[in-house]
Parts: structure tokens; C-alpha cells; sequence
């Protein structure tokens, strides 16, 4: 099995234990879950800037911005892969012409084959907001949606100071928990749960 099948995104709203669910699974050797990369609803609007991939420019294009993406307030997308600029620039090369979501797919999987890992996956929970998306750009992924309790994501979200009011918490955590079950609700429950 190629590790580019069945990707596993673990999603949920913050505070809600992703980071454990993550630990859980990579003890598994068959699983290489990335932490929190953040950027594929927002650099697939750059499609357009990457083309194919088959040009140099295109794949240094994509390098440079996965590099420059803040995937949290503390990391860059491009650190998650745990690949050098060539290596990257290589799988990418190798798999040229792709799209975007296919050029994500390499490097994710790139990331899992250098650790010997049979599948990939990310941890990042906002995605939660793009279930539906993420669905149809990876017919063959996995969703393991993580829902906590409201009231205590919602008290440790407050105490993280990410919301300045208990209310504004518990609204985001109703935001994302209602998201993605609503964007699950309409896939299989092979592929989410």
C-alpha cells in the first residue's frame, strides 16, 4: 500500500484532544500524522501560481510559501514535513504534472515514506470547517472528528485566552463541533467518525 492512500485527518475544535487522539495513533509505525500543517484551505486559492509543477519555478513557488505559512503562532507549514528543500523539490519533480491537492499528497506522503510509514495523515483541527472539502479533493481519506464536551472545551479554550469570554468559547466550539458533523453526516462512516 502506497502511503498516499487513505489519508487520516484528525479534526474537532481546539482544546478537545486532537493532540492526544494524534499520539495515540503514530504509535501505530503504519501511521505518519502530521501536526497541525494549516495550510490547505488556504493555498490551494494559489493553484494557479503552481500550475502543473512541472517547472521548477512552480514547485520553488510552492516550497517558498509552505515555508512562509504559519501553521501555528509557533511553526511553518513546511517544518511539519520534516523534509529538506530537496527532498521536496524532488518528490515533487517526480510526480509532476499534478495539481494542488496532488502535490500536497506527495510531499505528505514523502514525509511518511522517510519515517517508513504506510499512511499519512494530518492533525490539524480547524479543518473540521473544511470536511467537505478536504472529502472531495481526497476521495479515499478518513475523518476522525473529535468532539469534547462543550462546556469544558469551552472553560479551556477561555483559560488558554483564545477567547476573552466563556460565551465566545462556546460559540466556536458549537461552530465546529456543528461543522463537521454536518460535513461528515453526508460521507460514510467509513470515512468519517
Amino acid at each position: 500500500m502506497s502511503a498516499s492512500q487513505r489519508p487520516l485527518f484528525i479534526v474537532g475544535c481546539d482544546r478537545s484532544g486532537t493532540t492526544l487522539l494524534r499520539l495515540m495513533i503514530t504509535n501505530n509505525p503504519q501511521f505518519h500524522i502530521l501536526h497541525e500543517t494549516g495550510f490547505l484551505h488556504i493555498l490551494k486559492d494559489r493553484s494557479d501560481v503552481y500550475g502543473s509543477f512541472t517547472a521548477p519555478r512552480e514547485r520553488w513557488y510552492f516550497i517558498r510559501d509552505l515555508q512562509t505559512h504559519r501553521a501555528t503562532s509557533e511553526t511553518y507549514s513546511f517544518s511539519a514535513f520534516g523534509l529538506t528543500e530537496q527532498e521536496a523539490e524532488t518528490a515533487l519533480a517526480k510526480a509532476a504534472p499534478v495539481d494542488f491537492t496532488g502535490a500536497a499528497g506527495v510531499l505528505f506522503e514523502a514525509s511518511a515514506l522517510k519515517r517508513g510509514a504506510t499512511r499519512w495523515g494530518d492533525k490539524t483541527p480547524h479543518y473540521v470547517l473544511h470536511v467537505s472539502w478536504l472529502a472531495e479533493s481526497y476521495p479515499d481519506a478518513q475523518f476522525l472528528h473529535i468532539v469534547r464536551d462543550g462546556r469544558d472545551v469551552a472553560s479551556s479554550i477561555r483559560r488558554a485566552g483564545w477567547e476573552k469570554s466563556l460565551r465566545s468559547a462556546a460559540q466556536t466550539w458549537r461552530t465546529r463541533a456543528g461543522g463537521g458533523h454536518e460535513a461528515g453526516s453526508s460521507l460514510s462512516e467509513k470515512r468519517y467518525r
